[in-house]
């Protein structure tokens, strides 16, 4: 997800706007490029922020449960 898509979220269900975060949302929620019709490169690096996003769900989901 990247920001506009937050927003148009947003704008279509307004009562949902606080309920909803982007998957970096860890790591400082800015988006995560969309790789599509781009070089390898650009790809290697959306995988490389979806991987680290997930981790940072995993330990945030992990400290909620009292597991770390």
């Amino acid at each position: 997800m990247e920001a506009g898509h937050k927003a148009e979220i947003a704008r279509i269900a307004p009562h949902l706007a606080g309920r909803t975060m982007m998957f970096d949302q860890w790591l400082g929620g800015k988006g995560i490029p969309d790789p599509y019709r781009k070089p390898i490169e650009m790809h290697r690096s959306a995988f490389g922020q979806i991987s680290a996003a997930a981790d940072g769900w995993v330990s945030r989901l992990d400290r909620g449960r009292g597991c770390g």
